[in-house]
C-alpha cells in the first residue's frame, strides 16, 4: 500500500527506513511533529509483565489522552498472527487506545484476521504516514511560522511599514543590501507562508505536487534548482535557507531591528 496524504497528495517522508532503528526514530518523529509526547525503547507495566515498546506516544490534547503503543518490525518476512495476538494482549492489559505494528513487508492473511474487530493497526511506513498526514502539516508547518516569523517579515512583499523608521537609521549602503538579501530569500518566506496557509484555502493557493524543482537565487542573481520528493524535503529545505537567511540578516543589522 503506497499511501499518501490528502493535500496535494504527497508523502511526508518519501525516504524508506534502512533498519529497525530508523523505521523506529522516523515513526517516533512524526508523533513528535504533531506534537504527541513521544518515547523510543519504553519499558511499560502491563497487568501481567514489564514489556518493552519500540515507540509508546501520547496526545495529551485529547481529554482523556489517548495512548499509541507501536511495534516496528523492519523484517524481510510478512509479519504472522502470533506476533498480532501477542501485542493485542500487550495493548489490551495496558490500556492504551491504540497499538500499531508497522512492517516493511507487510502481513501474513491470519495477522489481518487476527486483528479484525480490534483496536490493533496494520500498517506499513507509507500507510502510517497517512493515518497522521492531516495533523503533521499544519502542526509542522505552525512550528515553522512561529519559529521564523521575524524571517517572514524582513522577506514579506510588502514590508511592515514600523520596520521602515528602524531603516532609515541606517546608511543607503546597508539599506541597498538588506534590500538585496531580502531578495535572495523572499522565495523562502512566501513558500513558509504558503506550507502554513495552503491547506486551508486551497482555492486561492497552488498545491503542492511532488517530487518538485524549487528555483533559489543569490544576492548576486545567480540561481539553482533543488529537486525535492516529499514534505519532509521541502521543510528541511525551507528551514536550512531560512537560517541562513535569519544569520545574513542578523550579521548585516546586527540583531538592532528585533529590539
Amino acid at each position: 500500500m503506497f499511501a499518501r496524504i490528502r493535500w496535494g497528495n504527497n508523502l511526508i517522508d518519501h525516504r524508506l527506513p534502512t533498519d529497525w532503528k530508523d523505521l523506529q526514530e522516523k515513526v517516533a518523529e512524526i508523533f513528535r511533529d504533531i506534537g504527541y509526547k513521544t518515547e523510543t525503547e519504553k519499558d511499560i507495566e502491563t497487568t501481567r509483565e514489564k514489556v518493552r515498546v519500540d515507540v509508546f506516544s501520547v496526545d495529551e490534547s485529547q481529554s482523556p489522552h489517548i495512548i499509541y503503543l507501536c511495534q516496528c518490525k523492519h523484517w524481510e518476512t510478512r509479519v504472522p498472527k502470533t506476533v498480532v495476538h501477542a501485542f493485542r494482549t500487550v495493548v489490551q492489559d495496558y490500556g492504551a487506545n491504540f497499538g500499531l505494528i508497522i512492517s516493511k513487508k507487510g502481513f501474513q492473511k491470519g495477522a489481518y484476521e487476527a486483528a479484525r474487530n480490534t483496536n490493533i493497526r496494520l500498517v506499513d511506513w507509507f500507510a502510517f504516514q497517512d493515518m497522521f498526514g492531516e495533523k503533521w502539516l499544519p502542526a509542522i508547518s505552525q512550528k515553522i511560522c512561529d519559529e521564523f516569523n521575524t524571517f517572514i517579515n524582513y522577506t514579506d512583499a510588502l514590508v511592515p511599514s514600523s520596520l521602515w523608521p528602524k531603516l532609515d537609521k541606517f546608511s543607503k549602503n546597508r539599506i541597498s543590501r538588506f534590500k538585496k538579501i531580502r531578495r535572495k530569500y523572499m522565495q523562502i518566506g512566501f513558500a513558509i507562508v504558503h506550507l502554513r496557509y495552503g491547506q486551508l484555502y486551497e482555492n486561492l493557493y497552488r498545491k503542492l505536487e511532488f517530487p518538485i524543482k524549487f528555483e533559489v537565487f543569490s544576492e548576486h542573481g545567480k540561481s539553482k534548482i533543488i529537486k525535492l520528493h516529499s514534505l519532509r524535503d521541502y521543510v528541511d529545505f525551507l528551514t536550512a535557507w531560512a537560517k541562513k537567511g535569519m544569520e545574513e540578516f542578523d550579521e548585516l543589522l546586527n540583531v538592532d531591528m528585533r529590539a
